[in-house]
């Protein structure tokens, strides 16, 4: 028997899936054409280095991270939000839903570039925004105390049509990374 990837009450989209889109403006100057710097990267996969994060998504390999099939995040240098992700699903059945994100290299120690450096300060704060029936909830995730995997971002009442939640770039350490969303309907007992 084949080991299932999702439970049949959750709904899982990966950055390498159809519901996952990038939002960001790529400016265009001659020496960045040149050096081919900003430019169409969505099919490449590089190493991540986050002292010296792109100022564009990135998609990057590692074997923590989320995937049916490739194991693969983006991320990018932090900011004020000018830069976004997010990940939609189509909801079929009404109900509270958790909604969790994945997190993957959580810890003190990386490999960047073959090195090992300690991260502090350098992924701090992760902020989403979870579309659900009422509006939309701003949820902060703190990386120091973050789970490796799943990381619970709240429950929300979600009506059969399209949930989204949003990331952005904004935070005080120097990368943001994002991965993939899970949204599980709770179970309603009569």
């Amino acid at each position: 028997r084949i080991p299932l990837l999702h439970e049949e009450n959750e709904i899982i989209v990966d950055n390498e899936d159809a519901g996952f889109r990038i939002y960001q403006v790529i400016s265009s100057g001659r020496l960045k054409e040149w050096l081919n710097i900003g430019g169409d990267n969505s099919n490449d996969y590089r190493e991540m280095f986050i002292w010296w994060a792109p100022e564009y998504w990135q998609k990057t390999v590692q074997s923590t991270y989320y995937g049916k099939y490739v194991k693969s995040a983006v991320y990018t240098r932090a900011g004020s939000g000018e830069r976004y992700i997010s990940w939609t699903a189509e909801i079929e059945e009404p109900g509270y839903y958790d909604v969790y994100t994945y997190i993957g290299t959580r810890g003190g120690q990386r490999i960047m570039g073959g090195r090992s450096r300690e991260n502090r300060n350098a992924m701090q704060d992760i902020h989403f925004q979870v579309e659900h029936d009422d509006g939309s909830e701003e949820v902060l995730v703190d990386w120091d105390n973050a789970e490796n995997g799943w990381n619970h971002l709240g429950s929300y009442y979600l009506s059969p049509d399209t949930a989204r939640v949003i990331m952005t770039n904004q935070s005080e350490g120097r990368t943001v990374t994002g991965d993939a969303i899970k949204w599980v309907k709770q179970n309603s007992y009569k």
